[in-house]
């Protein structure tokens, strides 16, 4: 163990002691206080992020890029605000969808459709998923 992990772990200590001891030593008024306004910020964090879901008709109405494939339209690391309105995705559209084998969002933009059952997208991701799919459609990746 490195001697900065340690003052690292020694600092976190001793700021959960001080904290402890603070709050050990209120009076149960200021206690009161604190705990109806940790509680106000997270309801408020809560009724924000439902109506957001309620708004944008999408269950994740925020997604953060992961990967360089969208590049340069879109970076790694950049925040997606997510709209849910048009059931059919269009050619030039940026859809993002998850599997069912893990909880990533995905993004790619749709290059083509075929039969209006299907969308082709490309990207530069190392996935050797030839096909997904995506509620009723599939996602074709082009070669």
């Amino acid at each position: 163990v490195s001697t900065q992990s340690t003052w690292g772990l020694l600092t976190i200590m001793v700021f959960l002691v001080d904290w402890f001891k603070e709050i050990y030593g209120m009076n149960w008024r200021k206690l009161a206080e604190r705990t109806v306004a940790v509680g106000v910020v997270l309801g408020s964090a809560y009724t924000i992020w439902t109506t957001l879901i309620i708004l944008t008709n999408c269950e994740s109405p925020v997604v953060v890029v992961l990967s360089g494939s969208m590049e340069p339209s879109y970076y790694r690391g950049d925040i997606l605000f997510l709209t849910n309105y048009d059931p059919v995705p269009k050619v030039g559209d940026i859809v993002v969808y998850r599997m069912k084998t893990n909880d990533i969002p995905i993004v790619h933009r749709v290059i083509s459709t075929q039969l209006k059952a299907c969308l082709l997208y490309t990207s530069d991701a190392a996935d050797d998923t030839p096909c997904v799919d995506l509620g009723g459609r599939r996602i074709i990746k082009k070669k």
